[in-house]
């Protein structure tokens, strides 16, 4: 929960903007003079709040929203963008491909938090330091830390939830320390069983959707070892999700289970000198990533309803020969798999301060190529083109960062900070003539008047591109709700922002604050086609539409009220719109107004617990955006509900606002033993995020045990 998480910050651990990994009291003061508007969470921080996935991190952030498609799929909104346009990076090196969809994904939610030692959000551009895909944030994930001695060396950990959605989650942690040499092991096991619609008092079985199983199997593997001059990293991330049902479209006669897995490895040689340049940095690393879904059609009626709905849900996980299995009313089983290999270079360079300024510099670059293959396995007919062979992705670029003191103004001191960049994008086609590339520049300015370890209150201009990605150029197909088709006719959005914001930490209160804008040129937008005959679905194209114009603000505090009580508010808005061709209406992607307020209370040196609430609300006028009301997982299709996996009764004229509440209690042995409950949704059983569609989970209850060893 953010109120644990921020009232950490005085012990956090940053990565700071070059990549240097820095801890300790001190930095966390320094943290606290950065030009920038940050959350960051700690590996405590992060086990005090039970967080099992980004999924439960991000909906504790203020100004950012979360679609969550079904469990274990999350796109989380950052100033009203999504997808390809926010950034992740782990260990300082990019984990975006050409495969990041635009809607929810499991790949980057499937990363389990506790292969992590923290976490760092950056809202805002960040083009110039990171390179393409920063244009609304930027999240750093850091993996466990190797440096600092620990007594113990296995930790375990199991999770317990029920019954909003049936889930439980295994953890083990193996870390070894001797002398310069360190390794540790990290493996999760996570599952959800059976999606749930509401909760006990809605019914248990009638709530229930079957065969929407979820499993996941995560791992990480780091190695460490330094030597007088350089410390060496090693490390290597997994993942495989065992199928996540898409039981939604049923009614039509459609079922879809989707598997992706990843395994992303990287070697990172970090230095420090006693030239010009203070410290150095390189790297290189290779991420290979694919997704494997399976579509199975049943016979529908000439209405487009499924004739035997019973019969198409029973055979999704038979194949040919297993007891039960009939070809009787399958019109088609599609096996269909994307994949794609990166692989990716750079180095990073800090110099030593000479007169009050200092130079961060660097570059790197990240190679793609990408596939697909499909085939039916019943029936005939394929869903979209395919990549083909030779089709690749190209970004990259080089940075130089300047930071110094302009003049000290009393206690407080005016910095300057700029930077430049000039990326390069590609599309590398070696087969059909779909070669192109673009070049583009970021840069950002931004002053900055701060008070030592105290405050900070800025002002900042940035701008930065993103070229479209595979994905977005050549991917054509039934998506459930939509039918997506290509279009290779897409150019790069650049973004430009401007943000006021401030921060302070100072005994009993900590708050942080910024107000911005963001303007988007050739912003990469849905657009409505039509209807494909046969489908009866809504065609969706995506285009570059004129602008997009973001506006909005976020607001934590925090109030130890005494040394047993704390409480917590955080509020974030942002209010978006598009303008196309002359016309202007809301932002499909624009988040809600919303609020989060927790009370925490120490009870005993062994026990304490935290009350919070959760709520969100519409912004002025602002109704349903015009393309959700054919999104139909939004709105139920008037003249053919069975189409439609939308929540029954649902209002599309508008969201409606929603309210929660949750509880948790902690008992705390020292440090090896902890015992948590925690009931979440309380308050609501069924609730629908403003301008998504979002599965309610109901009432859930769960437990978690910890020890180490």
């Amino acid at each position: 929960m953010l109120s644990v998480i921020t009232m950490m910050l005085a012990l956090s651990e940053p990565l700071m903007a070059d990549g240097i990994v820095v801890s300790g009291e001190r930095h966390a003061a320094k943290e606290a003079e950065t030009a920038r508007s940050i959350e960051r969470a700690e590996r405590k921080a992060l086990d005090d709040a039970g967080h099992l996935d980004l999924a439960e991190f991000f909906a504790t952030l203020p100004g950012v929203s979360l679609r969550e498609g079904a469990p274990g799929a999350i796109s989380p909104l950052i100033r009203g963008l999504m997808g390809a346009d926010n950034l992740i990076l782990i260990d300082g090196l990019r984990y975006n491909t050409s495969l990041l969809r635009r809607g929810a994904s499991g790949a980057a939610n499937s990363l389990g938090l506790y292969s992590f030692e923290g976490l760092e959000l950056i809202r805002g551009s960040g083009g110039v330091g990171y390179g393409s895909g920063a244009l609304g944030g930027v999240l750093s994930m850091r993996t466990r830390d190797l440096e600092k001695p620990d007594k113990r060396w296995w930790y375990w950990r199991e999770f317990f939830a029920y019954p909003g959605y049936y889930r439980y989650n295994f953890t083990s942690l193996l870390k070894k320390q001797s002398g310069p040499f360190a390794i540790a092991l990290a493996v999760q096991r996570d599952k959800f069983r059976s999606r749930r619609h509401g909760d006990l008092l809605a019914g248990l079985d009638a709530a229930e959707i079957p065969k929407a199983d979820h499993g996941q199997t995560d791992w990480l593997l780091k190695m460490r070892y330094r030597t007088q001059a350089w410390l060496l990293h090693f490390g290597c991330l997994g993942l495989r999700v065992g199928g996540g049902g898409q039981i939604d479209q049923l009614p039509r006669g459609e079922l879809r289970r989707s598997s992706p897995s990843d395994h992303f490895a990287w070697l990172r040689a970090k230095g420090r000198h006693s030239g010009a340049f203070r410290r150095s940095e390189f790297f290189i690393g290779s991420r290979s990533a694919a997704r494997d879904e399976r579509v199975e059609r049943c016979d529908v009626a000439a209405s487009g309803n499924v004739l035997d709905r019973q019969a198409c849900l029973d055979r999704m996980d038979l194949e040919p020969g297993d007891e039960g299995f009939s070809e009787s009313g399958l019109l088609q089983r599609l096996v269909e798999t994307e994949k794609v290999l990166m692989h990716q270079a750079g180095f990073r360079l800090l110099s030593k301060r000479f007169k009050g300024w200092r130079l961060r510099t660097g570059g790197e670059a990240a190679v793609e190529s990408v596939s697909g293959s499909q085939s039916t396995v019943l029936g005939t007919g394929l869903e979209r083109s395919l990549y083909g062979d030779g089709l690749g992705y190209l970004t990259g670029g080089l940075f130089a960062q300047l930071q110094g003191d302009l003049a000290k103004l009393g206690t407080k001191q005016l910095s300057l900070s700029a930077g430049l960049r000039l990326a390069v994008f590609g599309v590398l086609d070696s087969q059909d003539d779909r070669s192109q590339t673009w070049l583009r520049p970021a840069a950002e300015l931004a002053l900055n008047l701060r008070r030592r370890g105290r405050s900070s209150s800025w002002l900042s201009m940035s701008s930065s591109s993103r070229a479209p990605n595979l994905f977005e150029m050549f991917y054509e197909g039934d998506t459930g709700a939509f039918y997506q088709e290509s279009n290779d006719q897409l150019r790069p959005q650049t973004a430009y922002m401007f943000e006021f914001g401030s921060k302070r930490r100072s005994g009993a209160l900590t708050y942080q604050g910024s107000l911005f804008g963001l303007f988007i040129s050739d912003l990469l937008e849905e657009q409505l086609g039509a209807v494909i005959a046969g489908n009866n679905k809504p065609v969706i194209r995506l285009a570059n539409v004129d602008q997009g114009r973001f506006f909005g603000g976020d607001l934590g505090i925090q109030h130890k009220i005494n040394d047993t009580l704390s409480q917590g508010h955080q509020l974030g808005v942002v209010i978006g719109e598009i303008e196309d061709q002359g016309r202007v209406h809301v932002s499909r992607r624009s988040a809600p107004l919303q609020g989060r307020h927790t009370l925490r209370q120490k009870w005993t040196k062994t026990w304490w617990g935290e009350a919070s609430i959760d709520w969100a609300s519409g912004v002025g006028d602002a109704g349903l955006a015009p393309l959700d009301a054919y999104d139909l997982n939004v709105c139920p299709a008037a003249e053919q509900p069975w189409l439609s996996s939308a929540q029954a009764g649902s209002d599309c004229s508008g969201s409606s606002a929603w309210w929660t509440a949750g509880l948790r209690a902690v008992w705390q042995r020292k440090k090896d033993y902890r015992l948590g409950f925690r009931i979440d949704n309380l308050l609501d059983r069924k609730y629908r995020t403003y301008q998504s569609a979002s599965w309610a989970k109901g009432l859930t209850v769960r437990l978690d045990v910890e020890v180490a060893f």
